[in-house]
């Protein structure tokens, strides 16, 4: 079998970590990766394999080591999906930015182990909103305490959106260096829109809301996802065996990204 034959099952043979595991587009992504035939790790803060709190430095290693426990050989895929949105500023970054790159570095070295591995970030249509520059800054920077510091004098979308840039832009950088790419180590993002998870429905029944996130993020379709939408492109993603994907950020929003930014691909 040559590398592009593609197997009977795409991911036949493939072991992922899935954060975020437990609900929405990370409990679709893990249900979708198990079909397809990979041997699925998941994560959360409960009701998962591996349950930790990611938003803490503590939290962060007790999952790679418990991880590197269950998967000696390696990681194929690694998708965090674990996030927030509309709670404490402080919990945002550390779980949104900071919980979601320590989970990509960690597992690193697993990811290093197996041949044209995945590591395929969540970020959002959001990172091209309204965003601070300084949180953006203190997020690349690795300076968690100063991006909380800066992050509780911003309101919580605010802040949601500059997370998901400062994400999306971390990808970008760092997807192309010799630790990733030149290591056989894959690394793309993809971008939701609005997404029917338990942690926007309750957003569904508030027509301010809505109305807000319908005119920051306008759609070309009249309908919000279902996570299964998101899972079906992150396991494309994670199925490809060519290995030439490096850095880039999926839009999967419904048209949102093109409507507002037309002259840019």
């Amino acid at each position: 079998m040559t590398d592009l034959d593609i197997p009977r099952r795409p991911l036949d043979g493939r072991v992922a970590a899935v954060t975020g595991a437990a609900s929405g587009i990370g409990a679709a992504t893990a249900r979708l990766f198990s079909a397809m035939g990979a041997t699925v790790i998941s994560i959360d803060l409960r009701d998962a394999q591996v349950n930790v709190d990611l938003s803490t430095p503590r939290g962060r290693s007790d999952m790679i080591a418990q991880v590197e426990t269950l998967a000696p050989d390696g990681l194929d895929i690694v998708v965090p999906c674990a996030g927030v949105t509309r709670v404490a500023p402080e919990l945002i970054v550390a779980l949104n930015y900071f919980g979601a790159v320590a989970t990509l570095t960690g597992f690193r070295h697993l990811l290093s182990r197996r041949k044209c591995s995945h590591a395929i970030g969540v970020a959002s249509v959001a990172a091209i909103a309204d965003t601070d520059d300084l949180l953006v800054a203190a997020c690349l920077a690795g300076d968690e305490d100063e991006a909380i510091a800066v992050a509780k004098k911003l309101p919580a979308p605010l802040t949601y959106n500059s997370c998901k840039r400062a994400l999306s832009l971390w990808v970008r950088q760092s997807a192309p260096l010799a630790d990733w790419a030149g290591s056989d180590i894959y690394m793309n993002a993809v971008a939701p829109g609005f997404v029917k998870t338990p942690m926007t429905e309750r957003l569904l029944g508030d027509e301010a809301v809505m109305a807000s996130i319908r005119k920051i993020t306008p759609r070309a379709v009249d309908h919000v996802a279902e996570p299964e939408v998101l899972a079906e492109v992150i396991a494309s993603i994670a199925a490809l065996r060519g290995g030439y994907l490096v850095g880039q950020v999926i839009f999967v929003d419904g048209g949102s990204d093109a409507l507002l930014r037309p002259d840019m691909f």
